[in-house]
C-alpha cells in the first residue's frame, strides 16, 4: 500500500505547476506590420504604423505625433520635431540632454546604447534609454516627472531642409513589444525635397483655433 509521505511530493508538485499556468499572464500578440499612408514633410517622409493615433499637434515644432496604444495601461506616444534649417543643436548636444531625463534606480545618470545606421542615403543616430524618466513636466518648468520602468528611443536625422528629431516614450514593457514595428517606422525614413509643393505635404492635423 502507498504511503500518504510518498504522495505529497508529486501531488504538491502538479499543484505548484497548476497554480503556475493559471496565474501565468497570456501574452500580447505582437502588432501588425500594417503602416498607415506615406507622410511627407520638408526633406523627410515616413510610413508611421497603422495602429498609431495621429494626435494635433501640440507646438510649433512638432511637425507629427502619433499615441501608441494599449489595452492593458498607460500609452507611450511619437512626435517628430523639426526646427527649420537651423536645427536645435547637434547629435552629441541633445544626446547628453536626453540622458539627463533618465536615472537609474540608484539615481545614477543612464548612458544608453548607440546605434548609428544609414536608410535611403539618410544617417540615423539613434540613444536607446531606459530607466526612471525624470523629464520636465513641461519645456523650463523645472518640475521633474518621476516615472520607473520608462523607455525613450531618440533619433536624430540630418536632411537638405535640417535636422529632425524623432522620440518614442513611454512604458519600458509597451515600447519593448513595439520595437519591431518602430525599427520598421525607421526603416521607412525616405529623403523627400527640402521645399515640397504644399500639395504633397502631409502630417498630423493641426490643433484647433482656440476661441475666447
Amino acid at each position: 500500500m502507498t504511503t500518504l509521505p510518498r504522495l505529497l511530493p508529486p501531488l504538491l508538485g502538479l499543484l505548484l505547476g497548476l497554480s503556475a499556468c493559471a496565474s501565468a499572464p497570456t501574452p500580447l500578440p505582437p502588432p501588425s506590420d500594417a503602416v498607415a499612408a506615406r507622410v511627407i514633410l520638408a526633406g523627410l517622409s515616413f510610413e508611421p504604423h497603422a495602429e498609431w493615433v495621429s494626435e494635433a499637434l501640440t507646438s510649433n515644432f512638432r511637425v507629427a505625433q502619433y499615441r501608441i496604444p494599449n489595452d492593458e495601461g498607460e500609452t507611450a506616444e511619437v512626435v517628430v520635431y523639426h526646427f527649420g534649417p537651423g536645427g536645435a543643436g547637434n547629435m552629441s548636444d541633445n544626446f547628453d540632454r536626453w540622458r539627463g531625463q533618465f536615472r537609474t534606480a540608484a539615481g545614477d545618470p543612464v548612458e544608453g546604447e548607440v546605434e548609428h545606421s544609414a536608410v535611403d542615403g539618410l544617417m540615423l543616430h539613434a540613444l536607446d534609454l531606459s530607466g526612471t524618466w525624470v523629464g520636465e513636466t513641461a519645456p523650463g518648468s523645472g518640475e521633474r516627472e518621476h516615472r520607473p520602468d520608462y523607455r525613450m528611443i531618440a533619433v536624430v536625422i540630418g536632411t537638405d531642409a535640417g535636422f529632425y528629431y524623432i522620440k518614442a516614450l513611454g512604458p519600458k514593457a509597451l515600447l519593448d513589444r513595439w520595437e519591431p514595428a518602430w525599427r520598421a517606422f525607421l526603416g521607412s525614413m525616405r529623403p523627400a525635397p527640402a521645399d515640397p509643393p504644399r500639395s504633397v505635404l502631409r502630417s498630423a492635423p493641426s490643433p484647433s483655433p482656440k476661441r475666447g
